[in-house]
């Protein structure tokens, strides 16, 4: 708690000069014709049209998915083959003929 309000002062210090920073900004950036063009709507020329075909990323995402996809129904395919070969371990562990519990 001490700590906590030794801390509120410098956090309300930082709070006060922040805008007077933005405002030197300001001032300085609208004294530089330079920067104040950077900012503003630069016509480029060249061609509007996408240069770069996205058929390779389609077929190299489909291709991550199939992999992915083959590469969990072979480990499910596992997982089967061995409960089945627990099942039947437990199935040989038990009597042949199941006895009367009376």
């Amino acid at each position: 708690m001490i700590r906590t309000l030794r801390v509120l002062p410098l956090c309300l210090a930082a709070l006060a000069c922040a805008p007077s920073a933005t405002r030197a900004q300001a001032e300085a950036s609208a004294a530089d014709p330079i920067a104040e063009r950077s900012t503003s709507f630069q016509a480029v020329e060249g061609s509007t049209d996408e240069e770069v075909s996205g058929f390779g990323l389609m077929v190299g995402a489909y291709g991550l998915i199939l992999g992915l996809l083959g590469a969990y129904v072979v480990r499910l395919g596992r997982l089967e083959r061995a409960i089945a070969a627990d099942v039947q371990h437990l199935a040989a562990r038990l009597p042949a003929e199941p006895t009367d519990p009376r």
